[in-house]
């Protein structure tokens, strides 16, 4: 279900609603609406809302192929995407895990942020990470 809805991201430039995705599957609203959810949830689409219209777009693309890089780390596998959209361009992190079979992987969340706003939230971290640290002694 979640990839027939991200093909239909993938082939529109401008969007998608809730109402277009069922008028174009067999799938009901609330089935879309909860993946469509998902799929922004794990950073794989974004939605900008419009009054009470909510519209779905696919992720930027991957700028290009050197701009992944997987970090594994104990259990959890982090995926790094330089991506750009027309929105602007952005850094997108997703948190993967092995299936129950340990090998198909397994997309459990994703943070999207701005290029521009990079610098800032690396220092944001490396602060919160040094507090976190003064807490535990």
């Amino acid at each position: 279900m979640q990839q027939i809805v991200l093909e239909l991201l993938k082939n529109s430039k401008r969007g998608v609603t809730v109402s277009q995705v069922a008028a174009q599957t067999r799938f009901s609203r609330p089935t879309i609406s909860k993946h469509l959810d998902i799929l922004v949830a794990i950073g794989e689409a974004y939605k900008i809302e419009r009054g009470n219209l909510a519209i779905y777009y696919k992720n930027g693309e991957v700028v290009h192929p050197d701009a992944v890089q997987r970090v594994a780390l104990d259990e959890k596998t982090y995926v790094l995407y330089r991506l750009k959209n027309d929105d602007g361009d952005f850094v997108y992190i997703q948190e993967c895990e092995p299936d129950e079979y340990g090998s198909n992987v397994h997309v459990k969340g994703g943070v999207t942020i701005r290029m521009r706003d990079l610098p800032t939230m690396i220092s944001k971290l490396q602060t919160f990470s040094k507090g976190l640290g003064e807490i535990e002694h």
